[in-house]
C-alpha cells in the first residue's frame, strides 16, 4: 500500500516555489552534514546517532528539539519511501502533490540541503475542497505528518490525475 504524508517546505511554505520549480521536497534543521551511508532503515537508530552531533552544534536547543528535529531529517531523508505520495502546501491555500522518484541526495550549501526527488502532478488540491477531517490533518504542526487514511479522499480530490505506480 502506498502512504501519503503531508510536507512542509519551510517555515510557512517559505521555499514550496523552489522546490515545486526544482523537482524536489528537502528539509534542513541546521543538519549540516551529507547523510549518504547514514540513514538506517528506522528512525531511532538515527536519532541515536545524531541527537548528540545536534546537540553538540546546538547547544541552546533541548533534546526534545533535537529528537523531533533529526526525525524530521531522517522521515524526508529516508523514511517516505520511493512510489510514496506528498503533499505539501504552496502557501496560497492549495497543496501540490508529487510522488518521490528517488532515493536522498545531499545539496551542500543549498536550501534544504537534505533533498528527495519528485514528480509533481500538474493539479494542485484547494485547502477548501478538503473534508474538515483531512483539514485538520494536514494543518498538524511539523514538518511531516502521515495521511494515508486520506489516500481515497486525496484520490477523489486529483479526479483523472493518475498517480503511478512506481
Amino acid at each position: 500500500m502506498k502512504n501519503y504524508y503531508r510536507i512542509m517546505l519551510g517555515r510557512g511554505s517559505e521555499h514550496a516555489a523552489a522546490c515545486f520549480e526544482g523537482n524536489f521536497i528537502g528539509a534542513d534543521f541546521g543538519v549540516h552534514q551529507d547523510l549518504t551511508g547514514k540513514l538506517p532503515d528506522n528512525w531511532p537508530a538515527f536519532n541515536k546517532e545524531f541527537i548528540p552531533i545536534f546537540l553538540d552544534q546546538h547547544p541552546a536547543k533541548s533534546r526534545v528539539a533535537a529528537g523531533l528535529a533529526c526525525g524530521a531529517v531522517w522521515t524526508v531523508s529516508k523514511g517516505i519511501a520511493v512510489g510514496e505520495v506528498v503533499l505539501c502546501p504552496d502557501g496560497l491555500g492549495s497543496y501540490r502533490v508529487g510522488e518521490l522518484t528517488g532515493e536522498y541526495a545531499y545539496a551542500a550549501g543549498e536550501l534544504l540541503p537534505h533533498r528527495r526527488p519528485v514528480r509533481w502532478l500538474d493539479q494542485a488540491i484547494r485547502r477548501e475542497e478538503m473534508s474538515t477531517s483531512l483539514q485538520n490533518s494536514t494543518g498538524s504542526i511539523g514538518t511531516h505528518c502521515m495521511i494515508t487514511k486520506y489516500a481515497h479522499e486525496i484520490e477523489q480530490l486529483l479526479g483523472d490525475v493518475q498517480l503511478s505506480t512506481l
